[in-house]
């Protein structure tokens, strides 16, 4: 979907406030659109920028993706955790982080391990993931 690539290409670019305003736009015109939800719920999670971020939309937004794919996505569990850590709900995000890293260890994703090893350490610490500003 274009405006779901747009957002990718702005996101990248560093423009979050017009990448997010494309990930609405495609979730307005396929509300259940598994990409979208996931690139928006991530950047309102993880966004650096505090004005930027949305705990409680992240996890709506990651929660429906999650339901939708039976929990079975890799992406959509890391964004979920990520989405509770960012909304100060750190007990959910530990839990989910370890549902994707068994995902992630079944699929042998060493790349994806190891990120989110990572991320469990600052969940662990009652600390949010903060994606640096691209």
């Amino acid at each position: 979907m274009a405006s779901n690539q747009m957002g990718g290409i702005l996101n990248q670019r560093g423009q979050v406030d017009e990448a997010i305003q494309h990930w609405q736009k495609a979730l307005q015109i396929r509300p259940q659109y598994l990409p979208a939800q996931n690139n928006l719920a991530w950047v309102l999670a993880t966004n650096p920028d505090p004005s930027l971020r949305n705990g409680g939309k992240a996890i709506q937004l990651a929660l429906q993706a999650n339901q939708f794919t039976g929990g079975t996505n890799l992406l959509i569990l890391r964004t979920l955790a990520a989405a509770y850590a960012g909304a100060g709900q750190f007990t959910n995000a530990l839990m989910t982080a370890g549902q994707a890293l068994q995902l992630a260890a079944t699929e042998q994703n060493m790349t994806m391990i190891k990120s989110l090893q990572a991320q469990m350490k600052l969940y662990e610490s009652g600390q949010p993931l903060h994606m640096p500003a691209n």
